[in-house]
């Protein structure tokens, strides 16, 4: 019951925070191609019109977040805090609009620990912030691709369209590569799993769902991230894949 009624006063705050953030991205959206469409930018629904819904929306989360417990509302006025600091700021500064992506899906963890009273562990964290940080900076990455010469306009930035490049690309390997090596560290010795090694056998689908999603971002960047995890057969069949060996083990 806990957890349920923390996803859905977790998804009150954060639909709160895509609204809000839409508000403030309406004329950057308007030059991309599939985000032109999206009901503020378009100008089906007014900003202001958005923000009060955003702001109502916050305001019944955070309510509901003080009765699940204190420490689930201490995090989620981070979140939302966080939300509006990135939507303000943060989103114009290169790379570093990445790392608040992936600290605020941290935050999400940290919610849900705070929801069932369960210190989460630094193996949750860690792996979170890394697959976060490779999944937000790909994204920046297909915009790049898409947008081209564009890009910059897009997230009004001023850094050189190569060194962003570059920088976004050595982040994202980066980030991808420290998931891949922090799961394998967990599976081969956390105190919670098997012992033997055996968890060591799910291992193989991280990296391989990894290198798949830079694969199809490359190739498709106008798709989403919930659309290449769910809609490509290959990745697709390494999340089954995954958690199949996992909860076998």
């Amino acid at each position: 019951v806990r957890v349920t009624l923390g996803v859905v006063v977790f998804s009150l705050l954060s639909s709160a925070g895509y609204l809000f953030n839409d508000t403030r991205d309406a004329a950057a959206d308007r030059i991309y191609p599939r985000k032109r469409q999206r009901p503020i930018a378009s100008g089906r629904i007014a900003a202001g019109q958005a923000q009060r819904v955003a702001a109502t929306l916050a305001v019944a989360g955070l309510l509901g977040a003080i009765a699940l417990s204190i420490t689930f509302a201490i995090v989620g006025t981070a979140y939302v805090c966080g939300t509006v600091l990135y939507s303000i700021a943060l989103r114009r500064l290169p790379l570093v609009d990445v790392v608040a992506v992936a600290i605020l899906f941290v935050l999400r963890v940290l919610a849900g620990a705070a929801a069932i009273d369960v210190p989460p562990s630094v193996w949750i964290i860690t792996s979170t912030f890394a697959g976060a940080l490779f999944v937000a900076s790909v994204k920046r990455q297909q915009d790049r691709w898409l947008l081209g010469t564009e890009a910059s306009m897009h997230r009004y930035t001023t850094m050189p369209p190569a060194r962003l490049q570059r920088w976004g690309t050595a982040i994202a390997i980066g980030a991808g590569v420290a998931t891949t090596g922090l799961y394998a560290w967990y599976a081969a010795f956390a105190g919670n799993v098997p012992p033997g090694g055996m968890m060591l056998m799910s291992w193989p689908f991280v990296p391989a769902a990894i290198i798949r999603y830079w694969y199809v971002a490359k190739a498709r960047p106008d798709r989403d991230a919930d659309e290449i995890a769910f809609h490509d057969p290959w990745v697709l069949m390494a999340i089954v894949g995954f958690l199949v060996v996992a909860v076998g083990v």
